[in-house]
Order: C-alpha cells, then structure tokens, then sequence
C-alpha cells in the first residue's frame, strides 16, 4: 500500500493537466500537512518551551522522561504529562497559563536565534500543488494554533497555508484532522466530500494511522524522527525519505 520512492501517480491524484483539471474542475483535494520534522526542523525549540512551561505552570520537572513525543498533539501532551506526574488533569486556569507560558516561551527561543530549518523539498512541493488550481493547502498538526504560526514564521510556508487543524483543537490526532477537513470545506464549497481525495503528509506513525482513521491518503516521510522501515509498518499509501 506504499510507495518507496518513486510511485507511480495515484489514481486519485493525477498530473496537472489542463485535461486534468477542467474533468476536476468542481472538486478540490485537501492536503493536510504536518509541520515538525515534516515542513521544518525547529531544532528542538518546542520541547524546550514545554519543559519551562510545564516547571513553571505546574511544577513539573523533567516532565518528558520516558515520553515519546513523536506524532502527539499539544492538548494531548499537556493530558498525559499531567495525569503522569499529578494523578490529574491540568484546570482550566492552568491549562490557560501552561499555553500563555508556552507560547512566550516559544516565541522568546525563536527569537534569539534558534535555527529553523526549512527541510529539503518542502517548498518546491507546495509551490507545484498552489500551481495546480485544484488543491486547498492547509495544517493537520498537533501544534496549538499560535504554536503553529510561530514556528513557520520565518519560513516560506505561511502564504500557502489558508486553514488548518491543530493541537489545540483535540487531543486526538484524527480529531483534529477532522477539524481540518470541515474548515476546508467551509473555506469553499467546491473541495471534495470524498476522504480519500483528503491527503496528510507526515513523518510519524501517528500522522499515518490519524489519515487512515479519517479514511483519507497517507503520505509518510522519514524526514523525522521514524525511518522508512517504522513508518512502513503503518502502511501507509505513500512512503519517501523526505518531500
């Protein structure tokens, strides 16, 4: 159900042909991309910001000992690291001033000079699919919203970007797609009500099984922190080293 490295084109994704494009031409596909280790390599700054915030807000030290971080969501990290270390889920006031702390701290690191780098092939690819006239471009990324603004902000992606589902929308991976998709067909009309004409790009095996719970196309990079051989166990339909 993958493809290693070069695939043949999907049947459901055809070549920008103006043939193409005027038989598609009330059908918009929707592609959902991750961010981290996907679009960009922050270098490590979110999980830096996480840390301060968690001993800050919540007195948590150390709080992701022993935690894979690979594929989760903002809102889900903040659950399970709190249900670990306190018995308990974070208030409604800690979890405000926990994404207050966050985001500061967040925006304060990428300030001073932490190196985000724009990862091979990523904007030529978005480039070609803007190109197209037949693809709305948007986030399925487990990152809070402004979280996800921040980190792209120095980078070439976010005039691509017109919506999105994020960390802060769901715990839940497939949720938060979820929310992408239905924001996407709220932006227009015309974008498709078929899940598999849903593509999400990923680096992780959450992104893939989150695609495959939506019924929509997994495209899986082991441009992250999972190889083609942990990423192929997910099956998903499409599987590169890197975009």
């Amino acid at each position: 159900r993958y493809s290693a490295s070069t695939p043949s084109p999907s049947p459901r994704f055809a070549s920008s042909s103006a043939s193409h494009r005027d038989k598609r031409a009330l059908i918009l596909y929707i592609f959902l991309f991750d961010i981290d280790g996907t679009l960009i390599d922050s270098a490590g700054a979110g999980g830096r910001a996480m840390t301060a915030a968690f001993a800050e807000v919540l007195g948590i030290e150390r709080p992701f000992k022993a935690f894979d971080l690979v594929g989760r969501t903002d809102a889900g990290i903040l659950h399970e690291v709190c249900l670990s270390h306190l018995g308990r889920e974070a208030t409604v006031d800690e979890t405000e001033r926990f994404y207050a702390a966050y985001l500061g701290r967040l925006e304060a690191d990428l300030r001073v000079g932490t190196d985000v780098r724009v990862l091979p092939g990523c904007e030529a690819v978005l480039e070609t699919l803007e190109a197209r006239g037949d693809v709305l471009i948007g986030l399925g990324t487990g990152n809070v919203e402004a979280g996800a603004t921040l980190k792209l902000s120095g980078t070439p992606f976010l005039p691509y970007v017109r919506f999105g589902g994020y960390g802060g929308d769901a715990a839940e991976r497939s949720q938060l797609l979820r929310c992408g998709v239905e924001r996407a067909r709220a932006l227009d009309a015309r974008a498709s009500r078929d899940p598999r004409d849903t593509w999400v790009i990923g680096d992780s095996l959450r992104d893939v099984e989150a695609a495959h719970a939506i019924g929509a196309t997994a495209v899986a990079l082991a441009s992250g922190w999972q190889d083609e051989a942990t990423l192929a166990t997910a099956s998903p339909e499409h599987l590169y080293p890197d975009m």
